[in-house]
This record gives C-alpha cells, structure tokens and sequence, in this order.
C-alpha cells in the first residue's frame, strides 16, 4: 500500500545548526550518513550543545553546516561552517575553533561522534547510545501535517526548517496529521529500506524559536497542543507532536521521488 512519496531529504551534519538537502542520501542503522556526525560543546562539561539552551548558545540554529566534496566524506576535514554574520570556515581550521569560542563567549570546540569515549561530547538524558541523536535516527513529517498546523495557526509561519526532519513525505491522506496512524507499522522506502515507526515526534520550545528569516512563534507549541497532543511512549505521556521517529531495521539508498509503503 502506497502512503507517501519522498520529497525532501535533510541532513544536519552539526547538531542544532542548518543543514543540507541532498537529492539522494545512505541511510543505515544509525540514519542518514553523516547526519548530527558533529556537536559542539564546551571542554569543561563536554556536555552537547544544544539551541534549546537559547542563554548558552544564542543562535545557534542560525549557523549553517554542510560537507564538502559532494557530501561523500564525512570527517571534521570535509565539513565548512557558515556563522550568523556570514563567515564561512572549514571546521578543521583552527580558526574555526577561535570563530565559535569568540561567538559564544568563552571555549567552544567540535566534536565527533566518532571521537573516542573520552573525548566526544556527552549526550543528554534521552540521547540515542553512540549517537547525537534525540531518541532516534529518523524523523519522518508529511507536508500533510505542516498543513493542517498551518491551518491551525493562520498567524503563524509553519516551515519545514522549524521541524528539522530528515525526510519529508508527500501524501493525499485525508487524515490531518497522517503519520499518527504509522507508529508501530513496518515501512518500506524505496526498494531497499526497512524502518519500524515507534512514535510520535514530541515538540519543545525550539519549535519556537527565531532562525534566520522565521520569527519567534511562542503560541505555536501550545496550538500544536490543541491540535496534536499524543502519547509519546519513549516519554510515558502526551506530548504536543509533530511527525515521527523511525528505527532503521534494513539501510540501503534513498533518493527523492522513493515511495513509502506499509510492510506490516
């Protein structure tokens, strides 16, 4: 059974800044190749960074990341930030290092997940084992669903880039909010990737926030409250949500214009 189409495909090679959007990707058992591969932190705590800490890490969704030769090499060497005020840098380039900790104000470096124990950033309460991901390697969102929210939210700019998914699906549902309905089913995208839907994607403040040309939209989350409130079992309660998250039980290749399909 058909449920959606690919349409976009989007990979944030640092934690909590913009990314990219490839036409094709590799996706395996931890997501897309070289998505959230980098965080930054502060040496002292090692503690990832994270734009939900708006005092610690002012704009921090408003840096830009993005790999080099093509998006196939995926080591600090081949990544290049962009900063706020426009400054472009490769990140292996001491004054990178310099750039960001003058940015924010005291020591600030780049770490990756495939750094040793002892050196990569520590992640928060419900990140994914040796990951910088938040509860799982893919989140999945239908144009559907954004919507419906905007519908909901006339007064409101609902965008892809507030939601950070990794892929964005296509589909004439007449459900609102269509993914509610894959949790817990099997799904085929493409000819070769098998993911199992295990929630709903809860939603925080960084929904909220200001990057680049969005505003700040503070009611947003409480509208997506009315309108979207589920149980969200990773966090045992409703949540106010918006899309999904998805396991990678088979990897293989994606490209946009892949069809999602029900397996079981």
């Amino acid at each position: 059974m058909l449920l959606a189409t690919l349409s976009e495909i989007h990979r944030y090679p640092v934690k909590s800044m913009g990314g990219e959007s490839p036409d094709m990707c590799t996706v395996g058992t931890q997501g897309i190749a070289g998505d959230r591969a980098f965080a930054l932190f502060e040496p002292e705590t090692r503690t990832i960074a994270s734009a939900k800490s708006t005092g610690a890490f002012p704009r921090l969704m408003d840096f830009g990341a993005r790999y080099r030769r093509g998006g196939t090499s995926f080591s600090l060497g081949d990544l290049c930030l962009t900063l706020p005020d426009g400054r472009s840098l490769a990140a292996d380039d001491p004054a990178c290092v310099e750039a960001l900790s003058a940015w924010f104000g005291r020591r600030i470096e780049i770490g990756a997940v495939t750094d040793p124990p002892e050196r990569r950033p520590r992640g928060r309460k419900y990140t994914m084992a040796g990951t910088f991901f938040d509860y799982a390697p893919l989140h999945l969102l239908t144009s559907t669903s954004q919507a419906s929210l905007s519908r909901a939210a006339p007064n409101s700019v609902v965008e892809t880039r507030r939601f950070r998914p990794n892929l964005v699906l296509a589909c004439d549902a007449k459900a609102a909010y269509p993914e509610n309905d894959w949790v817990g089913k099997t799904l085929r995208l493409g000819a070769e990737i098998i993911m199992e839907v295990t929630d709903p994607c809860p939603r925080c403040v960084m929904i909220t926030l200001a990057q680049g040309d969005l505003p700040e939209e503070p009611q947003l989350i409480r509208t997506l409250g009315r309108e979207n409130n589920l149980y969200v079992p990773i966090l045992e309660q409703e949540q106010p949500s918006l899309g999904v998250y998805a396991a990678v039980r088979r990897g293989g290749s994606a490209r946009v214009g892949d069809s999602l399909t029900i397996v079981s």
